[in-house]
């Protein structure tokens, strides 16, 4: 006997809700968040740091 093994295939996490860290490039505002464009406190731009876990 052989179990049909359709369904575990599709059961895959393809979520790219992974919190990295960001940084602000004008106050140095640290925060972790799906994808923040402005910085919480002074709007400036925020630069990718990645996965704190990665580095």
């Amino acid at each position: 006997m052989w179990k049909r093994s359709s369904r575990v295939r599709s059961v895959k996490i393809t979520r790219k809700e992974s919190k990295e860290l960001y940084e602000c490039m004008i106050c140095g505002y640290r925060v972790k968040e799906t994808s923040p464009r402005t910085c919480p406190t002074c709007t400036g731009e925020m630069q990718n740091l990645g996965n704190p876990r990665e580095q």
